[in-house]
């Protein structure tokens, strides 16, 4: 059963935060912290997935590192593009994993090996591919339209929501939208247009809502829709916005709803990111992230996390949370250490379950 005053603690603490007495990956920290675009880092207008020439070149070894280049010159030497019209890109992450549930376990895994590759024939045209582990984003991206718009057609993961890094992160993993989820819907094949200007953001996606299947078996479709506004006060940087799903499962089953509002603020070197996301089809039920995170100094930073489940507001069904405390160390512009201990509760009416993970996470990119 969903209780309120746990579900919102670290939206208290954030607020807080934000009235004590500026700076805040595809990370949505940084479009918090900047209150810029994700489209400036990413070929992706609404994030994730292969960087642009300023994300792989300036922002990863100017801005993340402990120590940026003192050399400006050398940045021609990070060269993503093959000739004027093809760029790759690249994402891997190796773990060292352990839990502590029933039996002791460790193993080394490969979490991300994934390969970007991007043709350009014209500056407001992008043939994407996105060869990835457990999910693959082929599109063709159609840009330069009025106020910064852009038009998607292909098979992609639908902007909703914060993308959090975290693939764990429950509103990515219950929803759906995380590439190792039970109930992986994304990406999903169809079209999606959308406004990108610095400000505000605003997309709508129709797409067949059955995930990563070849044919759409029927000819139900699902519709989403996102909408982002980012503003200042003083030195206090906001975002704000709020995510829609209406996905149609055929005449024997409910039509399937996600809605609710996602937030983002930084402060002073502290960034908070939230979302509460409310999923109805039949029954209803409630899935919240809320993130914190500080910059300690240049490419060292500190998060904690908490993430809530309830599968059914309206009966004792059980719950299901983490806390999660890292550390993201950007040792370079190309490689960052991420050191974590996560500790998981799953509730139901006759029992609880506690246990914890540990992992320390080597991250490359380009």
């Amino acid at each position: 059963m969903f209780r309120p005053n746990v579900l919102f603690v670290p939206l208290g603490v954030a607020l807080a935060l934000d009235l004590t007495p500026p700076r805040l990956s595809a990370l949505p920290q940084f479009t918090a912290e900047y209150k810029q675009s994700c489209q400036l880092c990413h070929q992706n207008p609404t994030g994730g997935g292969m960087r642009t020439l300023y994300g792989a070149q300036f922002f990863s070894y100017m801005e993340l590192p402990v120590k940026s280049l003192e050399d400006f010159t050398k940045l021609e030497d990070i060269q993503p593009k093959l000739s004027k019209n093809i760029q790759i890109g690249a994402d891997f992450r190796s773990m060292f994993f352990t839990m502590t549930r029933d039996t002791n376990a460790a193993t080394f895994f490969t979490m991300e090996d994934n390969l970007y590759l991007a043709f350009m024939p014209t500056e407001r045209a992008t043939l994407y591919l996105g060869s990835l582990s457990y999910q693959q984003e082929v599109f063709l991206l159609l840009q330069g339209l009025p106020m910064s718009g852009a038009l998607r057609v292909g098979q992609f993961v639908p902007a909703y929501g914060w993308r959090f890094e975290d693939h764990k992160s429950f509103v990515r993993d219950m929803l759906g939208f995380s590439p190792q989820s039970h109930n992986r819907i994304a990406p999903d094949n169809g079209v999606e247009f959308g406004f990108y200007p610095m400000e505000w953001e605003a997309s709508l996606a129709l797409t067949n809502g059955a995930g990563v299947t070849m044919f759409d078996s029927n000819d139900d479709k699902t519709i989403t829709t996102r909408a982002i506004g980012r503003f200042s006060v003083s030195s206090l940087n906001l975002t704000a916005g709020g995510s829609y799903r209406y996905a149609e499962l055929g005449r024997a089953r409910p039509a399937l709803r996600y809605f609710g509002p996602f937030i983002g603020a930084n402060w002073s070197g502290f960034t908070y990111l939230g979302e509460t996301d409310w999923m109805v089809s039949g029954s209803s039920a409630l899935v919240a992230s809320h993130l914190v995170s500080y910059r300690i100094q240049r490419g060292i930073n500190v998060s904690t996390q908490y993430d809530f489940y309830d599968p059914d507001l309206d009966v004792k069904s059980g719950s299901s949370t983490r806390w999660r405390l890292s550390s993201e160390l950007y040792l370079t512009g190309y490689l960052e250490l991420i050191p974590a201990y996560e500790i998981n509760e799953d509730k139901t009416p006759i029992a609880t379950r506690r246990y914890g993970t540990g992992e320390l996470q080597l991250h490359f990119w380009f």
